[in-house]
C-alpha cells in the first residue's frame, strides 16, 4: 500500500469517512497516551501537579472521558445509529462493492468477530457513568470498573486493523499516521525552571 497516493479531493463519500474515522481512532490513541503520560506525572511530579491541581484533574478527567467514550462508539452494534461505528462501515463496504467477493468474506468475518467481541467493563463504565450518569453506578455497594488501559489500547489496535485491511482490499491509500507528541515532560520542566 506504500505506492497509493492519499488524495481527500479525490476520494468517494465511503472513502472519505472511512479515512475521517482512522483519524478519530489516531487521535483517541493520542488521547490515551497523553492520559497515560499525565498518570505517570500524578506519581513522579505531585508538587507540581499541585500548582494547578483543578487544571490537571480536568484535563485527566476529559481525556479519560474522550478515551472511553470515543473508544465505545466504534464498537456501537445499533443499527439505528448514524455513527461511523466498525460496523456501519463494514456494512456499508459491503454495500459499496457488491461484487468483491474477497471484500464480501473479509466483512462478513469482521462482523462476526464485532458480534462476539467482549468489551464488558469498557462498555459499562461508558454506559452506566460516562453516557449516562445512572444513578447505581454511585451505589454504596457496587464500585465502577476498573480503567484498563492496555484494554482500550487492543480495541483501538483492532478498530485500526480493521480499516487499514479493509482500505487494503478496496486498494484505497490507507490515511497517512498522525504524529504524536509527548510534551507534557517539557511543561513540567518548564515549571521546575
Amino acid at each position: 500500500m506504500g505506492t497509493k497516493k492519499y488524495a481527500w479531493d479525490d476520494f468517494d463519500r465511503f472513502t472519505k469517512n472511512g479515512s475521517l474515522v482512522v483519524y478519530e481512532i489516531q487521535q483517541i490513541s493520542n488521547a490515551l497516551a497523553q492520559y497515560k503520560s499525565l498518570y505517570s506525572h500524578f506519581q513522579t511530579e505531585l508538587d507540581l501537579i499541585n500548582i494547578a491541581p483543578c487544571f490537571f484533574i480536568e484535563s485527566f478527567r476529559a481525556l479519560e472521558y474522550k478515551v472511553i467514550v470515543g473508544t465505545m462508539r466504534f464498537y456501537d452494534n445499533k443499527n439505528n445509529s448514524g455513527s461511523l461505528s466498525l460496523k456501519r462501515i463494514l456494512e456499508k463496504a459491503k454495500r459499496k462493492y457488491p461484487k468483491n467477493q474477497k471484500l464480501q468474506s473479509y466483512v462478513d468475518e469482521k462482523l462476526c468477530e464485532l458480534q462476539s467481541l467482549n468489551t464488558g467493563d469498557i462498555r459499562k463504565l461508558r454506559n452506566k457513568y460516562y453516557a449516562h450518569l445512572e444513578e447505581l453506578a454511585f451505589s454504596e455497594n457496587k464500585c465502577l470498573p476498573d480503567f484498563d488501559t492496555k484494554e482500550i489500547e487492543a480495541l483501538l489496535d483492532k478498530a485500526e486493523q480493521i480499516l487499514y485491511e479493509l482500505f487494503d482490499i478496496v486498494d484505497v491509500a490507507f490515511p497517512p499516521k498522525m504524529p504524536f507528541v509527548d510534551d507534557l515532560g517539557k511543561l513540567f520542566s518548564k515549571i521546575q525552571s
